[in-house]
């Protein structure tokens, strides 16, 4: 048996803030791998909670996700806070989602001479990875580079992500010295 849309069943009571009862609907999510989800959603959930419920069955992250749907044109879901409601989703509604790269993006590096390269990292990008092009432009073994961003040493195995390091940033290079 098929449910009326719970604007209807409200009735007279459609003035009254029921958003707790809301019934959950179903929605598709398509991605342009053609994996396809089925999502149980409140109607009340702003496009930002819909992109972490997608992220957690998924595991692509929320914040690379464009989402469409389909109401006789096509509309892209850009506002974040709106919720799917104000959109205009109901149940069975597919929603398209595309996967964004993320772009490269360029930092300097200042070497214990005072001298300034750029270099070009991708988000994601590892500090170990990062080493390996400091050491093709600067010549100086990994393990004695120290990197330094906004005070604090580049930890080997951690994420640049993880330093919130922007695009057109300093990353200082100091050298470890070896003992002996």
């Amino acid at each position: 048996m098929r449910q009326q849309p719970l604007s209807s069943r409200r009735g007279a009571e459609a003035n009254h803030s029921f958003e707790s009862l809301e019934i959950p609907m179903e929605l598709t999510v398509k991605f342009l791998n053609g994996k396809t989800y089925h999502l149980d959603v409140n109607p009340s959930i702003t496009v930002k909670q819909l992109k972490r419920q997608i992220e957690s069955q998924s595991g692509y992250p929320a914040q690379r996700m464009n989402l469409a749907v389909q109401n006789g044109s096509t509309n892209t879901l850009e506002k974040e806070d709106w919720r799917l409601d104000q959109y205009g989703l109901k149940p069975g509604t597919i929603v398209t989602v595309i996967i964004t790269e993320p772009k490269p993006m360029q930092v300097f590096l200042k070497n214990d001479k005072g001298q300034t390269r750029t270099y070009e990292i991708q988000p994601g990008e590892t500090v170990t990875d990062f080493k390996q092009k400091v050491y093709q432009g600067e010549k100086v073994p990994t393990d004695q580079m120290v990197l330094i961003y906004e005070g604090k040493q580049l930890e080997n195995g951690r994420k640049m992500d993880d330093y919130n390091i922007q695009a057109n940033t300093t990353i200082y290079l100091q050298l470890r010295l070896r003992g002996g």
